[in-house]
C-alpha cells in the first residue's frame, strides 16, 4: 500500500504557559486504511485530527502528508494539498444539516474545480466513507443526511 499520512515523534503546544495538546505520536497510515482516533475527553484527538489535516502545524516531530512535509509548506501549499487531498466532515455547527456525509466530503473536490461526475466515484464505497460507531456499515451511514445523525455519530464524522 501507499503510505499517505506519517507523523514522526509529533508534538503539539499551546499557550504560554504550554499546554501539551499531543505529545510524541508516531503512525504511518496507507492510502485506502481505515483509522479510528479514539480516547477520553481532553485526550489530543482534535489536536491530532487538526494535524493531520493540516489546519495546524506540529511544535516537534516531522509530519508528511501525501509526501509532503507538512512544516516546510507554506500556507498556500496547504491549502492546494487540503483541496486536493483531505476530506473533512466538520463536527456540529460546520455540518450541512441536509447533505450526506459523502457529499459533504466530496465538496472539498468541488473546491478544487472537479466536475461533479468525477467526484461521487472519488468518494465511493471503500475510497472515502465516513461511519457510525452505531451503524453495521460505514456507506448505510455516509449515505444519511447529517440531520438524521445523533451527537454520537456527529463527532465521530468530524475525525
Amino acid at each position: 500500500m501507499t503510505e499517505i499520512i506519517r507523523l514522526d515523534g509529533v508534538e503539539r503546544s499551546y499557550g504560554q504557559p504550554a499546554v501539551l495538546a499531543c505529545a510524541g505520536v508516531s503512525l504511518t497510515i496507507d492510502q485506502g486504511e481505515l483509522v479510528a482516533v479514539v480516547g477520553p475527553s481532553g485526550s489530543g484527538k482534535s489536536t491530532l485530527l487538526n494535524l493531520i489535516g493540516t489546519l495546524d502545524r506540529p511544535t516537534a516531530g516531522s509530519a508528511t502528508i501525501a509526501g509532503m512535509d507538512v512544516q516546510q509548506m507554506p500556507d498556500a501549499e496547504l491549502s492546494a494539498l487540503r483541496s486536493y487531498r483531505i476530506g473533512f466532515v466538520f463536527q456540529q455547527f460546520h455540518l450541512a444539516e441536509g447533505a450526506p456525509a459523502l457529499d459533504i466530503v466530496a465538496d472539498g473536490m468541488l473546491y478544487a474545480g472537479v466536475p461533479r461526475a468525477a467526484r461521487s466515484p472519488a468518494c465511493g464505497p471503500g475510497r472515502c466513507a465516513p461511519s457510525s460507531p452505531r451503524s453495521a456499515s460505514p456507506s448505510a451511514s455516509a449515505s444519511r443526511r447529517c440531520s438524521q445523525w445523533s451527537a454520537s455519530p456527529r463527532r465521530v464524522s468530524s475525525a
